[in-house]
């Protein structure tokens, strides 16, 4: 305090020598408000009158084992250390600065971690200031930001790694002076390179000077965050720019008072300098230069590598240079600042541009103010949405001006701009854009709806927010461009024109009309069709760029079509030599007179829209039925000839959004005159005949769906499937009655028929047979399950009434169950028909004797595949067999019956044959053979054996005959018959053959001499044996001879029997037994005696050996018709000679 009581105490200690140890100290400083404790291990101290030495080992409070060790020499008054002259040294080794509270307190206030290292050597003179040199290194020291109200706790802190130097300060108390050399500086962020700085406070100017070797920019940033007296708002400016890079050669002047900056500068050099965007000031990165600044104006030149530019104001992507050049100056007028930036080169993988800017910024509406102009040779075209100021035009345009162009380049750009560089500058004429370029093989989608351009070839310009592309030339889906126009007049309605004419292919127009509104939801259909051929296209198209103009679309062009193919592959739809002219709209596609070739005959079609915005094209046309449906021309061909008149309406319907998408359809019309249906009743027609036929497809993508009606007597539902081929998935054929419902799978048949006819389907299968390709399914190989009545069935000569027929496919085959009258039973047909035979095992089989031969001539035996036939109970007319058993199979030429067997309780029949027909004729040949107890009794049943009524035994042969097996032909007739028959009646004769078989009776010989036969006609005639052969040839039986042994005598027939004209060539051996007749027959002629006479002389010629029988045998001649015979006796007496005969007789 300068008072009297201290100079007096100091008196006291002048030449005191202490030497002290574990000396504790309790410091309250007050200048910096700190109160702590230390210790002093050792502490030597010398006390003179105007001098002091001291020499102590101080262990801060919180030392992990170091120490600080402290030497002090000093001159001067003890009461005023300023006066002193003083040497002193410090050393120290990894000191914890949390245990240095008045180091941290006065000089490391903000850290609380890390270690110190130090060794200094100073001295201060009271005349001539100060000076200290040595060493100083910091370790893993943690820095705080200053501590709050609020935050009491550090809420930010960095890291310095290490920070050591080779320090020399010099200088007094007002003005001073820190040189750093050998600085090595490690952080979290970067190792900086060994550096140096020097940093003086000049007191007359209130300042801070120095220069600075090198500076890491955001290892600086990161510390000079925590700096006190940095508000929320620096804070925040500091966290939005980030700033980056490197500084060399400082020279600066800072003022003491950051609040008046006046006086500041700054020369350097930077390299990868680099800050993000901030309000109106764009973010940059990897900038390098010179700068030489004061607080109001500026010069720097840049020399950039790989430039980062980014300002979202202007551009929606952040920009990039290879190599940034230019000069640039700045001037500060109050609130503006003004930069000029001269001699600009730029370059990058895009391009490399030339030119100039002028850029003022400042608070308002009218800044950032920009002039620039700029010339560069090319730019590639999806990339020069990159560069154009988007914000400067509406988002919708700006969009629009981004991605419309995706390829190409833009030659001989110039661009110059002047005005506000902000949101709609154009919209009330305060910025002027313009910028003109030439299009080389551009592409442009000038709209997300419509296909985009490509090829492109002309010039582009932009005059504030009018856009116009003029196109020389180009192509648009493959189609040549002739010219074309894309105009936006304004940007700020977001309105888009464009005009033009093309030239091309088909396919390319359909394609266009798919990826435009004009596909109006025809996606699916059109990517059906397949065209080909040339046209031309008229387009004139008004599209908006917002959404809030939906309905502001407008559509106009002309579809020059010539000479043009379009087909529908998987439905086999072909259309050649379309030409006309298609118009079209936004709603609407019309066309009066358009021509084609279909199927290889002309077509005429109109186009329309209809109310609900449903495009139909209607078609009429001659074709015949086949060349309508080539899938099914297998199924038709063979059945149809002629052509018809035919309509045709293409519905192509439009849906709104939200409504339930439906399928394009077809449909087609005919009444079939002039069409000649060869099928059988009730389908036949002829081509006068009209017949009501509708066709409805639709063309849905997954199952596309098929409907048929003809006349009244069938319909047909399903679906189709397209592939892997165009068929039937499942469907309905509904016979004279309505569609039920659709089966699960294939097709099903329903309904009633009034007849079908075997021979006639037999020969239309037969048909199908030669054509069909085993390997491609048609339409009939669909049909799964069958439910039909039938009111007739025929087969050949049969006729079966009010059939029921059910048929399920089956394990590879046909079941079918058949319940009618006549028939009734199952029926297994294989799948494939052909090689396995058709199995019908059935309860009962009633066949018609004769019936109606009506059709059977049509009938061909090798159109029916193999048959096996059982049957429990077989009638054929009144006759009935318990068992039925048919075999067959078909030959190239007819049919072979492998085995024909029936069965009764008196007889046995088996027969083997072929039926044949082709174009030279048709035949039948059957062997037979016949065995039972009473075989007159099916022949009596077959009408061929009157007279044979009874006789157990055999009749086998063979017999062939022109004609089929039911048109027996006697006048062909060839073949042979061997019969052997015994205890037989020949009963109920015929008045021809009683004249013949009533010779074979002598008991009434007298009678037959004179040829009376009515008996013989009454009675019949019973034999023990009938045995014999015969040969058929072209209606001539003959016999080698025929042996009917009776009980009075045997006959032997010989000759021939005509069986046209029925007449008679025979010779009759009659060899009467006259051991049983002769007596009886002598007693009648010539009495008693000579009856006896008889008997004797038949015992005694049997005893000498001699057959007197034989020796008696009559001889006769049968000939005439078989009505009226004339049988001639050869070897007999007139027959009114009695006596003669009697003697004859008994002789």
């Amino acid at each position: 305090k300068g008072t009297s009581s201290l100079d007096n105490t100091l008196e006291r200690f002048s030449g005191m020598v202490l030497a002290l140890s574990d000396i504790r100290i309790v410091w309250d400083d007050q200048a910096v408000k700190k109160k702590f404790g230390f210790v002093m291990s050792d502490l030597n101290l010398y006390v003179g009158k105007d001098a002091l030495a001291l020499e102590a080992e101080i262990i801060p409070p919180q030392s992990l084992g170091e120490h600080v060790e402290i030497k002090l020499v000093a001159e001067g008054p003890l009461r005023s250390p300023r006066q002193w002259n003083s040497h002193y040294f410090v050393h120290g080794d990894e000191i914890n600065l949390a245990g240095v509270p008045y180091l941290r307190s006065a000089v490391l206030s903000q850290t609380d971690a890390g270690t110190l290292d130090l060794e200094l050597w100073g001295s201060s003179y009271r005349d001539s200031g100060f000076g200290v040199q040595g060493s100083v290194a910091l370790h893993d020291v943690r820095v705080n930001a200053p501590s709050t109200v609020d935050a009491p706790s550090p809420a930010r802190f960095s890291f310095i790694d290490e920070l050591a130097a080779d320090v020399q300060i010099s200088g007094d108390f007002q003005n001073w002076q820190v040189d750093m050399n050998n600085l090595s500086v490690i952080t979290p962020q970067k190792h900086w390179p060994k550096s140096g700085f020097s940093i003086g406070y000049d007191h007359s100017a209130d300042a801070y000077q120095g220069v600075i070797d090198y500076l890491d920019v955001e290892s600086v940033r990161t510390i000079a965050t925590l700096m006190p007296g940095l508000t929320e708002q620096h804070l925040s400016l500091l966290a939005r720019l980030q700033p980056v890079g490197e500084l060399r050669d400082i020279d600066f002047t800072l003022p003491r008072d950051l609040k008046t900056l006046d006086t500041m500068s700054l020369k350097a050099s930077f390299e990868d300098i680099g800050w993000g965007e901030y309000d109106k000031l764009p973010g940059v990165q990897s900038l390098s230069g010179q700068v030489l600044a004061t607080p109001k104006r500026g010069v720097a030149r840049l020399e950039g590598h790989q430039v980062e530019v980014d300002y979202p104001r202007l551009f929606p992507e952040i920009l990039e240079a290879k190599t940034l050049h230019s000069d640039i100056t700045w001037e500060r007028n109050g609130d503006l600042w003004d930069f000029s930036l001269e001699n600009i080169s730029i370059a990058n993988g895009d391009f490399s541009a030339t030119g100039g800017a002028h850029l003022v910024l400042g608070k308002g509406e009218q800044y950032p103010d920009l002039t620039m102009e700029l010339i560069a040779p090319s730019v590639p075209l999806n990339r020069i949405s990159h560069y154009i100021p988007y914000r400067i035009v509406p988002p919708k345009s700006g969009k629009w001006l981004r991605q419309a162009f995706s390829e190409g380049v833009a030659e001989n750009i110039r661009v110059s701009y002047s005005g506000p560089a902000r949101k709609k500058a154009f919209k009330n004429g305060d910025a002027r854009l313009l910028a003109e370029f030439d299009i080389k093989k551009a592409s442009l989608n000038y709209h997300e709806k419509w296909p985009g351009l490509s090829s492109l070839e002309g010039s582009g310009r932009f005059e504030n927010s009018h856009f116009t592309a003029a196109v020389k030339q180009g192509q648009v889906l493959g189609a040549r461009i002739r010219q074309a126009k894309v105009e936006i007049k304004d940007l700020f309605l977001a309105r888009l024109k464009v005009t033009g004419k093309a030239s091309g292919k088909l396919p390319q127009a359909l394609k266009f009309v798919e990826q435009s509104p004009l596909n109006r939801n025809l996606d699916d259909f059109l990517q059906k069709v397949t065209s080909s051929g040339d046209l031309g296209l008229n387009l004139n198209l008004e599209l908006t760029l917002s959404k809030k103009l939906k309905k502001f679309h407008r559509a106009r062009g002309v579809i020059d079509l010539q000479h043009c193919e379009a087909a529908i592959p998987e439905n086999d739809v072909q259309i050649e030599d379309l030409q006309g002219k298609l118009n079209f709209d936004n709603t609407f596609f019309s066309a009066d007179s358009l021509t084609g070739v279909f199927r290889g005959s002309p077509v005429e079609a109109t186009v329309n829209t209809n109310q609900n915005e449903t495009i139909e094209v209607h078609m009429t046309g001659d074709w015949a039925p086949a060349d309508l449906l080539p899938s099914q021309q297998t199924v038709i061909s063979p059945v149809t000839s002629g052509r018809a008149s035919w309509q045709g309406v293409l519905s192509l319907p439009h849906h709104q959004p939200g409504e339930t998408k439906r399928s394009p359809w077809l449909q087609v019309t005919s009444n079939l005159v002039g069409v000649d249906i060869d099928l059988p009743f009730p389908l036949t027609k002829t081509p006068a005949e009209p017949r009501k036929l509708f066709v409805e497809y639709q063309f849905s993508k997954k199952l596309p769906h098929l409907k048929i009606d003809y006349s009244d007597l069938l319909s047909f539902s399903g679906e189709m499937q397209i592939h892997p081929e165009f068929t039937v998935r499942r469907g309905e054929l509904a016979l004279q009655q309505q569609i039920v419902a659709l089966p699960d799978r294939g097709i099903s048949v329903m309904g009633q028929w009034p007849q079908i006819d075997v021979a006639s389907w037999a020969e239309i299968i037969s048909r199908y047979a030669g054509k069909n390709n085993a390997k491609k399914e048609n339409i009939l190989d669909r049909v799964n399950y069958l439910d039909v009545d039938v009111k007739e069935t025929i087969v050949s000569t049969q006729h079966f009434y009010d059939a029921h027929l059910r048929a399920d496919k089956y394990d590879g085959e046909w079941v079918a169950q058949v319940e009618a009258p006549a028939v009734a039973g199952k029926v297994f047909i294989p799948i494939p028909l052909g090689r396995q035979p058709v199995r019908a095992r059935l309860g009962r089989l009633f066949l018609q004797r004769g019936g109606n031969s009506k059709g059977s001539e049509d009938f061909k035996p090798q159109s029916l595949p193999p048959l096996l036939v059982q049957s429990e109970r077989f009638r054929w007319g009144k006759l009935a067999f318990q068992n039925l058993l048919l075999s067959t199979k078909p030959l190239a030429e007819g049919m072979e019956i492998t085995a024909l067997e029936i069965k009764t309780d008196y007889l046995h029949a088996e027969s083997r044959g072929r039926w044949l027909k082709s174009n030279q004729g048709e035949s039948s040949d059957f062997s037979f053979a016949v065995k039972g107890k009473d075989v007159g009794k099916i022949l009596q049943a077959l009408g061929h054996g009157g007279s044979l009524g009874s006789g157990s035994g055999n009749l086998k042969g063979h017999l062939g005959w022109v004609g089929s097996p039911a048109s027996f032909n006697i006048a062909t007739l060839a073949g042979s018959l061997n019969i052997d028959l015994k205890d037989g009646w020949l009963q109920k004769v015929e008045p021809g053959l009683g004249r013949l078989l009533g010779l074979l009776s002598l008991d009434y010989l007298p009678r037959r001499l004179a040829l009376n036969f009515k008996d013989m006609e009454e009675r019949g005639f019973y034999y023990d044996k009938l045995k014999g052969k015969a040969k058929v040839k072209q209606g001539l039986l003959e016999t080698p001879g025929l042996t009917i042994d009776g009980p009075v005598a045997t006959f032997f027939f010989t000759g021939s029997t005509d069986l046209i004209d029925g007449q008679y060539n025979l010779t009759l051996l009659v060899v009467p037994k006259l051991a049983s007749t002769a007596p009886w027959a002598a007693g009648l002629i010539a009495g008693p005696q000579a009856g006896v006479a008889v008997f004797f002389l038949d015992k005694l010629a049997e005893s000498l050996g001699i057959d007197i029988n034989r020796s008696i045998a009559l001889d006769y001649v049968v000939t005439g018709s078989w009505e009226k015979p004339d049988i001639t006796a050869l070897n007999l007496p007139p027959p009114d000679d009695e006596d003669d005969l009697t003697d004859f007789l008994a002789n």
